[in-house]
């Protein structure tokens, strides 16, 4: 967990920042998009079948990977998506519609659906073409997946049968080493048993968010914890908030000091700032991003159709809807929202350069 010390706001805009550099690159060359939508769905597909890396294993039918990505990267493959539908790079899509299916977080899920709605309604003269380009790529997706995930066990066995035969058989001894492959566990069970498996699934980390944002919410308003005084370490917020009991939450909905070292964090990405920073500060990001927002919004209202739109529609979805992922700490995701700001206050410059012409003229 990154301890919100002075060094953190810091180190957010210079992740925002690098989201600014990228965006000057891929204005440039917009291939670069297609070569990390290309490679993250590659290694995304390797951890799904393989279960190398990070990956979640729920039932024989059911997994998700992240490899060495990280639970994040559904979202900020979101917008790639609707990119790759406009830009007429159809193979691009489908391959990035499979790398979001084989990581499925379920935040970015909803995200996606918010951001492919909008774009359909923008283009009102080709909003049925334009909803059948976006959903073939997740069809097809959809039709990969099952297979992929029935094949896994049997590609794993053959992927060690490979890696004993290019050992060789001085180390194919029984016992000697441990097989290259291995079928994950984590989270083996879960589903297993016909008990309402979605709904805890659900259930558990709404729960645990709503917790969070209760001390999110009460950290803001004790003026924040900035510094060393923040609690940046699971067993600190545990102590904390079992010290604080704030507003009695503990008692009332039977919070034990395990629980808020499961939670570890706030985890709502404008009260954990807040958690740090105080109300005053977490005021004036929000400002800002709601600038940067209406900024976009504008930008709509102007005309902006090109394949770019799908970062200006992120940023707003995922600015208004992305309350359960800490995505304001240095990550891909806040990479992703400064290159889509970048991209929106470039279009807004744009549209306005346009414009005065028209207007010295009249």
């Amino acid at each position: 967990m990154v301890q919100l010390a002075g060094s953190s706001a810091v180190q957010s805009a210079a992740a925002a920042g690098a989201g600014l550099l990228a965006y000057l690159a891929v204005a440039r060359w917009p291939a670069l998009l297609a070569l990390l939508g290309y490679a993250t769905a590659a290694l995304l597909a390797v951890s799904f079948v393989l279960d190398v890396g990070e990956v979640y294993s729920y039932s024989d039918v059911y997994k998700r990977a992240f490899s060495v990505l990280g639970d994040d990267v559904t979202t900020w493959l979101t917008p790639l998506l609707p990119w790759a539908v406009l830009s007429r790079r159809r193979l691009l899509a489908v391959a990035v519609a499979c790398a979001i299916l084989f990581s499925g977080t379920k935040i970015s899920l909803l995200l996606l659906a918010l951001q492919l709605a909008a774009l359909v309604l923008l283009y009102k003269g080709e909003r049925r073409a334009l909803a059948l380009r976006c959903a073939a790529p997740l069809l097809l997706a959809a039709v990969v997946y099952l297979p992929l995930v029935l094949a896994s066990p049997y590609a794993i066995a053959a992927g060690n049968r490979l890696a004993a035969a290019v050992a060789g058989p001085a180390t194919a001894t029984a016992g000697e080493s441990a097989p290259a492959f291995a079928p994950t566990r984590r989270g083996h069970g879960t589903c297993r048993q016909n008990d309402n498996c979605l709904g805890r699934l659900l259930a558990q980390p709404l729960r645990q968010r709503t917790v969070s944002a209760v001390a999110g919410l009460w950290m803001t308003l004790q003026g924040g914890f900035p510094g060393p005084r923040y609690p940046g370490t699971a067993d600190k917020f545990a102590d904390l908030m079992v010290a604080a009991n704030p507003w009695g939450v503990n008692e009332a909905w039977g919070i034990t000091r395990e629980e808020w070292r499961q939670i570890g964090t706030v985890q709502t990405p404008y009260l954990r700032f807040g958690s740090g920073y105080g109300p005053l500060a977490l005021a004036g990001l929000l400002l800002g991003i709601a600038g940067i927002a209406v900024l976009g919004l504008r930008n709509i209202a102007a005309g902006e159709r090109d394949p770019f739109v799908a970062f200006t529609l992120f940023f707003v979805v995922n600015a208004v809807v992305n309350q359960t992922q800490p995505w304001l700490v240095p990550g891909p995701i806040l990479v992703l929202m400064g290159f889509s700001g970048a991209h929106i206050v470039a279009r807004s410059l744009a549209h306005r350069a346009a414009a005065a012409p028209a207007g010295a003229a009249r």
